[in-house]
């Protein structure tokens, strides 16, 4: 059923007879032959929705099937020691990341995972020197995470009641598209119907959340654009320079803190580091949190911000 869950993610609508159709001149093609009924195909649609929770639906306008959730995967195959490992080194740091309503499950899955462990105490012995402490994430109410978790999953409406940044409360129906850590918080990025388009959500700062009737399509394209980048609107500048001072130059070329980050190094073991498009006041926020050094080069008019904002912690301090 793999070749099938594959044409629904490609939005082909096939529905029982089409993609019987479609084996049969793959089988042709193939000079095999592996007849397969509408109802045996009709019974592995079942047999995924009932054991796998596969978010499969029928169209009545497309006359066929299409994902709910198109980057839902079957239940891959039990894993072998090493990925056992893997998976316990990916659930210990998980588990200081992820919202609290979740953490007993994750606690759950991880001693399965030692258990697996069980003949190698070395594996285990190292995992207990794994330490990520992170007390920057704010922490969320039970029971709106797990509304807002079984809308996402479930590709589920829901209203929500929801305080901005700046204090300001409103009631908003939104359709969950991604589930995102960013910015030492947890968001949502939802089509929202008030707003007419989409807009990210801080699950801190949803006070109620209620799952409507009916179910919605996960647009690939808006997730795919989240996992390839951020999902808030920043303004952004274009050639941007810093100067990284030696006491931090190494830290600084170590990790891309930014998309498409260039790096020259200079003879007096400073670095110079290039963006050719990135948010500005995000990259301000950088140079600032360095203490003086890193220095902004350009573009003039992000240097000038940067100049003003330093006139106001002057002041204020």
């Amino acid at each position: 059923m793999q070749r099938f869950l594959n044409l629904l993610r490609q939005e082909t609508y096939p529905n029982k007879e089409s993609f019987r159709r479609m084996l049969m001149e793959s089988d042709q093609a193939k000079e095999e032959s592996y007849a397969v009924s509408t109802k045996t195909i009709g019974r592995e649609i079942d047999f995924m929705r009932d054991e796998y929770k596969a978010p499969i639906y029928y169209d009545d306008s497309e006359l066929g099937y299409y994902l709910t959730d198109p980057t839902w995967q079957l239940p891959f195959q039990t894993p072998d020691q090493e990925e056992f490992f893997t998976d316990l080194f990916a659930l210990r740091i998980a588990n200081k990341t992820i919202p609290a309503p979740l953490r007993e499950t994750l606690e759950c899955l991880e001693e399965v995972q030692q258990a697996a462990l069980a003949g190698s105490p070395d594996d285990l012995q190292a995992m207990e020197s794994l330490i990520s402490k992170d007390p920057r994430i704010p922490e969320i109410a039970p029971e709106i995470y797990k509304a807002v978790l079984t809308a996402w999953q479930e590709s589920r409406p829901m209203t929500i009641h929801y305080r901005g940044a700046g204090g300001h409360k409103s009631e908003r129906q939104v359709d969950a598209h991604a589930l995102y850590l960013g910015n030492d918080s947890w968001y949502i990025h939802a089509y929202c119907h008030k707003a007419e388009g989409f807009r990210s959500f801080a699950l801190h700062r949803i006070s109620k959340a209620e799952i409507s009737d009916g179910f919605f399509k996960k647009d690939l394209k808006v997730i795919n654009k989240i996992k390839m980048g951020s999902p808030f609107s920043y303004k952004t500048i274009d050639n941007a320079e810093v100067i990284a001072s030696p006491q931090v130059a190494q830290l600084i070329a170590e990790r891309d803190w930014f998309p498409g980050q260039v790096n020259e190094w200079r003879e007096d073991g400073s670095l110079c580091v290039r963006y050719t498009k990135v948010a500005e006041d995000i990259l301000i926020s950088w140079v600032l949190g360095y203490g003086g050094e890193l220095q902004l080069i350009t573009p003039p008019s992000a240097v000038d911000k940067l100049k003003e904002k330093l006139k106001k912690l002057q002041k204020i301090h």
